[in-house]
């Protein structure tokens, strides 16, 4: 995978919150291959941050998973995607 921005819906906890994205691949990274960050409303964004795990839902359609690792009060949070990709 190389880098990739668009938007999406971050899945958390039943609730699907509209982003945008921006992901890149870090090599040698094995419990984390992809990270990058995710853009959109601060409450939805802290709330999943809370929650930790959630789901990244691509402009492709393809669903990813991973993990919130932070959250300013701008509306950005970053995410460290641990599992592979699936097609939703």
């Amino acid at each position: 995978m190389n880098s990739t921005a668009g938007t999406g819906v971050l899945l958390s906890e039943g609730k699907e919150i509209p982003v945008e994205y921006d992901l890149v691949p870090t090599p040698g990274r094995t419990e984390a291959p992809i990270q990058g960050q995710v853009f959109g409303d601060v409450d939805d964004l802290r709330a999943a941050y809370n929650i930790g795990r959630c789901g990244l839902r691509l402009e492709n359609g393809d669903v990813i998973q991973g993990v919130i690792t932070g959250c300013s009060s701008r509306g950005v949070a970053e995410i460290h995607i641990s599992g592979l990709t699936q097609n939703a």
